[in-house]
């Protein structure tokens, strides 16, 4: 593919600041053609970066992109120097890693547990035995737990 024909997706992410109205006016036309990704800012990847423990070299490794595009990314301002396909790598790398971008900020991905099955029939295990031991006896009333003022006895 020539510079020239660039994908409709990247042909507003260059340059100038319009490239957001442009980003949205053409989501407007051609909703059909055109996924929007939400915008993540550098303060974002350096924060998730942060999370994650991971240093530049290794992001850059995971994302099979240059040490100098993550740079890139890290830095106000110089965003538009690099392809949106590759900003969706980096992004993506991130969120394998563990992260989620949520609006203005960053935070760890809640990890589903693999033993969470074994660990419900434990309680219900550990529930039914209670209930076991309790049939039979007199349930405690408020009389029993609290005095004539409402005070715990």
């Amino acid at each position: 593919m020539s510079r020239g024909a660039a994908p409709l997706s990247h042909r507003f992410c260059d340059g100038p600041p319009k490239a957001a109205a442009a980003q949205t006016a053409l989501n407007e036309i051609a909703p059909m053609r055109y996924i929007p990704i939400m915008e993540i800012i550098s303060e974002q990847l350096r924060a998730a970066r942060a999370l994650l423990r991971l240093g530049q070299g290794e992001l850059a490794r995971r994302a099979h992109v240059s040490v100098v595009t993550i740079r890139r990314l890290e830095t106000e301002g110089a965003r538009e120097r690099v392809a949106p396909d590759t900003v969706a790598g980096v992004k993506k790398a991130l969120e394998e890693a563990g992260v989620e971008f949520i609006p203005d900020g960053v935070r760890r991905r809640r990890a589903a547990r693999a033993d969470a099955r074994a660990l419900y029939a434990d309680l219900r295990a550990i529930s039914l035995e209670s209930a076991a031991r309790l049939k039979g006896r007199e349930l405690l009333t408020d009389a029993d737990l609290y005095d004539e003022s409402g005070l715990p006895a």
